[in-house]
């Protein structure tokens, strides 16, 4: 397991804009966590990394659904597909906002916010990211990765035990 404390939204969007570095077309990010735990501003901080502008993302929880364009960063990626599935009333909502059409995009990521409400539609190589808000000490990103992600992430923030 992987972990970063964040101690304000600056550092969230940094660790955003680190994680945005390592993502491939394809690659599910399942996040979890109460209101206020940051899950929205490490989306952004993934955007920028992509080469969207940060202001241009916010939470879909009413759409459920945003999709933008990536920047020119010189790779594959040309999506990047936000869910908010906190309104979600069961896996049979997910065929309405186009849920085969994100995970079948080869050149896209999906980014999911409240991932727990569609646990059992995830795919087996989703990396999940819980997140909590702490009042004395900022935000925790606990991120679990299988082995499918093939290492990607072993650099990335900090190792503590299982």
């Amino acid at each position: 397991m992987r972990q970063l404390i964040t101690l304000n939204e600056t550092e969230t969007l940094s660790a955003g804009v680190e994680l945005a570095g390592l993502l491939q077309g394809g690659d599910v990010l399942a996040m979890n966590g109460p209101l206020g735990a940051g899950k929205t501003c490490l989306v952004r901080g993934i955007a920028q990394g992509l080469g969207i502008a940060s202001r241009d993302v916010s939470s879909p929880t009413f759409s459920i659904l945003h999709e933008h364009a990536v920047g020119d960063q010189g790779r594959e990626l040309k999506r990047m597909y936000h869910i908010d599935a906190y309104r979600l009333s069961g896996l049979e909502d997910l065929e309405s906002v186009g849920w085969d059409e994100c995970l079948g995009d080869v050149n896209g990521v999906l980014l999911i916010e409240w991932a727990s409400k569609i646990e059992a539609a995830l795919p087996v190589h989703s990396v999940h990211i819980d997140m909590s808000y702490m009042p004395e000490a900022g935000r925790c990103l606990q991120m679990h990765v299988e082995d499918v992600a093939g290492g990607r992430f072993a650099e990335l923030w900090g190792t503590v035990a299982p």
